[in-house]
């Protein structure tokens, strides 16, 4: 028979053996296991400058099509299905774009400064050909969604025989279209869940820029190359 202390010894044994076994096991099984992974989704805001070239002139229709580059703002959210893709989507905005036009209309010229700015929206995949959360991950980013083309003219109007000023005249022109995006992301690490982030997006708006006779309707380019930064925020 064996004897109460001699149990309680083999017992204590036991348990001191499971505890040191614990303590050897566990930093192994933490070292196998990421501490940081990749977080479930995303949020970012940040700066971009837009730039865009001349549409198309039709003179006497449509002169002096004009473009530029201006200062904007982009926005967005998305969600991680894997360690290298993420679905989210995204919103850019542009400042406006100026400049003087001459139309032809009725009985004479219209003389207005125009000005322009486009809002994209798109739906996006982005992958990364190394894990998402490494720093400097360079992460290819493909998508479409829609265009919100916005422009507005200001001017008078010379009378073709007369040189009369007749105005001030307003036109605005509000368009929504298609468009496809393609770009890139550089993720530079501030902590495990922020990151400071590069980028650059080519964008096509699927827009003729064609009035109903066919005339040139605007005289601004529809493909878009915007670059800029933002802070990425994950959760």
């Amino acid at each position: 028979m064996v004897s109460p202390e001699r149990s309680w010894w083999r017992l204590s044994a036991t348990q001191t053996a499971a505890i040191i076994a614990f303590f050897i096991a566990a930093p192994q099984a933490a070292a196998q296991t990421p501490s940081s992974a990749p977080a479930a989704g995303y949020l970012f805001g940040g700066v971009l400058l837009a730039t865009q070239g001349a549409g198309r002139s039709d003179c006497p229709y449509l002169c002096d099509p004009f473009g530029g580059t201006a200062w904007g703002l982009a926005v967005g959210a998305g969600v991680g299905v894997g360690t290298r893709l993420a679905v989210g989507a995204e919103l850019s905005r542009s400042g406006a774009l100026s400049g003087s036009q001459r139309l032809r209309t009725g009985g004479g010229t219209f003389l207005p400064e125009t000005v322009h700015r486009d809002t994209i929206a798109s739906l996006v995949l982005r992958f990364s050909p190394a894990a998402a959360g490494d720093s400097g991950a360079l992460v290819l980013v493909g998508g479409g969604g829609v265009a919100f083309r916005q422009t507005s003219r200001t001017g008078q109007i010379v009378r073709e025989f007369t040189g009369e000023l007749i105005g001030p005249r307003v036109e605005r022109l509000n368009d929504i279209v298609p468009a496809a995006l393609g770009g890139l992301d550089v993720h530079i690490r501030l902590s495990r869940r922020s990151a400071v982030v590069p980028f650059a997006r080519a964008h096509y708006l699927f827009d003729s820029d064609r009035t109903g006779d066919g005339t040139v309707k605007r005289g601004v380019a529809s493909f878009i190359f915007r670059a800029g930064v933002t802070l990425e925020i994950r959760f």
